[in-house]
């Protein structure tokens, strides 16, 4: 690969990472609000136990992506 493309996916990575950041603590803000409301209101509806299973689904897969595009470039850290 060279010099130009990888210092492309190196910016991408640098994007990647904050987005992968928000939505880490997103999750988390989540799992929060799920844990504290044993009933269901307008922040846990009922299937809040899937929103949960499908943010942390995007978290891995972004994580990945990011690991892969690191893989790709021969790089350990962006």
């Amino acid at each position: 690969m060279d010099l130009a493309r990888r210092e492309r996916i190196r910016e991408l990575i640098q994007m990647l990472k904050p987005i992968e950041e928000e939505l880490q603590d997103i999750l988390l803000d989540e799992e929060g609000v799920t844990e504290e409301s044993s009933a269901p209101s307008q922040e846990t509806e009922p299937g809040a136990s899937e929103v949960i299973e499908y943010l942390e689904d995007a978290v891995d897969e972004l994580t990945g992506a990011v690991g892969h595009l690191l893989e790709a470039i021969g790089d350990d850290a962006p």
